[in-house]
C-alpha cells in the first residue's frame, strides 16, 4: 500500500482495527509533524543572504551549487518550471558576479603606457 500523504496515511491507520503498535500514538505524532512551522532557513541561497549581500566567495559557492541543482533537475527530467526557476537561479548569480567584476574594473586605474623613447634608464 502506498500512501501520497500523511492524511491518507492516517486516514488508514483510523480505519484499521486491531494493530500491534498504538494506533493513537502514530496518529498524533503524524498531525504533530504535519502541524509543526516551515524551518525559516531556505534552501537555495547559502544562510538565507542575498546575493549583493555575499562575499565574492561565498558567491564562487552560490554559482556552483546553483549550476549543480540545474544539472541534476534537467538529468531527472523536472518539470519546466522547476527548470527555469534553477536557470534563473544561475543567471542572476552569473550577473552579480559580472557585475562586481565591472565595479571592480572601473575602481582601478588605467596603467599610462610607457614607450620606449620615453622610459628613462
Amino acid at each position: 500500500m502506498e500512501f501520497k500523504t500523511v492524511s491518507a496515511f492516517v486516514a488508514h491507520l483510523e480505519s484499521i482495527e486491531d494493530t500491534a503498535v498504538d494506533k493513537q500514538y502514530v496518529i498524533d505524532t503524524l498531525k504533530e509533524i504535519t502541524a509543526r512551522p516551515a524551518s525559516g532557513q531556505r534552501r537555495g541561497q547559502l544562510a538565507g543572504l542575498t546575493l549583493e549581500e555575499m562575499t565574492d566567495e561565498q558567491l564562487k559557492r552560490e554559482i556552483i551549487n546553483a549550476k549543480s541543482v540545474l544539472y541534476k533537475a534537467i538529468q531527472r527530467g523536472a518539470s519546466q518550471e522547476t527548470i527555469e526557476k534553477n536557470q534563473a537561479r544561475v543567471d542572476a548569480a552569473l550577473e552579480e558576479k559580472a557585475r562586481r567584476e565591472s565595479l571592480k574594473a572601473e575602481a582601478q586605474p588605467e596603467e599610462e603606457e610607457v614607450y620606449s623613447e620615453q622610459a628613462e634608464f
